[in-house]
């Protein structure tokens, strides 16, 4: 018996921001003022880094990455996760 699962691939932003209290609504915030939501969004860990690790799907990836640069969130690449992308 042959199964079929639906998969869809959706560009992600994964952002480094201050462990700290208030610093992921500080940062919403400004990407409200700018008109982005957040589609969804989940934690990623790495030991002792000292920030957290957000993976973030935007209703606009492109003016949430402007904006996001603008006041200072770093943006990781795959690299940063030892993930090296392949060609489909």
């Amino acid at each position: 018996m042959e199964m079929h699962v639906p998969a869809q691939i959706n560009e992600v932003l994964a952002l480094e921001i201050e462990d700290k209290p208030g610093s992921l609504a500080a940062m919403l915030g400004v990407l409200l003022e700018a008109g982005i939501t957040v589609d969804y969004t989940y934690s990623y860990v790495i030991a002792s880094s000292g920030k957290g690790i957000m993976i973030f799907r935007f209703n606009d990836n492109d003016k949430a990455i402007q904006v996001l640069q603008s006041i200072g969130i770093k943006l990781l690449d795959p690299e940063s996760f030892g993930i090296i992308e392949n060609e489909f």
